[in-house]
């Protein structure tokens, strides 16, 4: 099984929610899962949209309260 993160930490929410994440990534690893994380540079739309198409991914952690664009 394999898991793709985004891991943001840009202000006081997205902080949270990386630590958070960071949590639920040690534990997805310890029941070995891949996990693939997304933090800062990496973080960005066309690195997300690639990893999508070039691997199985079979869930999808989606984290950020994101733009009123996407």
């Amino acid at each position: 099984m394999s898991l793709l993160m985004s891991m943001p930490k840009y202000d006081l929410e997205t902080s949270y929610l990386y630590v958070y994440t960071k949590s639920l990534k040690q534990y997805a690893e310890k029941e070995g899962i891949s996990v693939i994380t997304l933090e800062r540079p990496r973080l960005r739309k066309d690195i997300f949209e690639g990893i999508l198409r070039k691997t199985k991914v079979e869930l999808l952690v989606c984290n950020g309260h994101g733009t009123e664009e996407f």
